[in-house]
């Protein structure tokens, strides 16, 4: 007798693993003004303001950007593009960001409360690595070095999760950079267990809860590309150095967010991976 095979068509793996649409999942997203054009000559610091946000071109036009996040799966999902720079050469080349995210609030306040992720597109491979914020804010935010923005001198890293340590997939579900018309985005797809369960080692100094990462009706973003990034990792997976030419922003708070009405960004690519391979999950 025959033993039977049991067949998977790709619809029963996609109704299997593809996400909801409920009241959980809360998206955001935005597109660049068309009202806001570019000098060719422009030769110092760009900045304009949309009524949501503050933005700086400088370190690359920012064209778009989106996030979600699933309060069941606890997965967080960011996605920006970047189209060029005005006034530079080739040689400043958008390479990375660094970006905090908050439930409504300024993320760049909000110190020993939230995570702050290090996009790394210099090398071969992308690199994500995540540290709980130090609240420093300005210019060149270090949570990969110093751990507490408010302590004097340096303290130890309050490392979270980096994506060299992170082989099998358990906490990156999708790390990408992509081309496309002149375009570059650059994203990614997290379980952030990891981080929302985070215990901080410098708690905020004011005793509010460590929020890790994730929003519902309203949320802040902090986010800072940069250009020709020259980064070293240790033997640990985390940043040794981060060092960059130039640097722009977008920054947020109390944006109003929708329900999704699509997975969340990479989901897609998820489930055609899923159907290749079990993921294995951290318990």
């Amino acid at each position: 007798m025959r033993p039977q095979r049991m067949m998977w068509s790709a619809c029963a793996v996609a109704g299997l693993l593809a996400p909801t649409v409920h009241a959980g999942m809360a998206g955001y997203s935005w597109s660049r003004p068309e009202s806001v054009t570019y000098d060719p000559a422009l030769s110092g610091p760009f900045s304009y303001n949309t009524g949501e946000a503050g933005v700086n071109d400088m370190a690359g036009v920012i064209h778009s950007m989106e996030t979600s996040f699933d309060t069941a799966s606890d997965t967080f999902s960011y996605s920006v593009t970047f189209d060029g720079q005005p006034g530079t050469t080739t040689f400043h080349e958008t390479t990375g960001f660094w970006l905090v995210v908050s439930d409504g609030g300024m993320p760049s306040t909000l110190g020993g409360q939230t995570a702050q992720f290090f996009f790394d597109a210099s090398g071969d491979s992308p690199v994500l690595s995540a540290y709980a914020y130090n609240g420093g804010g300005g210019g060149q935010t270090l949570s990969w070095l110093d751990g507490s923005g408010t302590y004097p001198g340096l303290q130890n890293p309050d490392q979270i999760f980096s994506s060299i340590n992170d082989p099998m997939g358990d906490i990156v579900n999708e790390i990408n950079v992509d081309t496309n018309d002149g375009l570059l985005t650059m994203s990614f797809s997290i379980d952030a267990d990891i981080i929302n369960e985070h215990s901080p080692a410098f708690p905020n100094l004011d005793g509010n809860p460590w929020e890790g990462v994730g929003f519902t009706d309203t949320l802040g973003i902090w986010m800072h590309p940069v250009t020709n990034v020259d980064s070293v990792y240790g033997t640990d997976g985390y940043l040794d150095e981060f060092d960059f030419a130039r640097h722009g922003w977008w920054d947020g708070e109390m944006l109003a967010t929708v329900e999704s009405p699509v997975p969340a960004p990479g989901a897609l690519a998820l489930m055609a991976l899923a159907a290749g391979r079990h993921r294995r999950r951290r318990n």
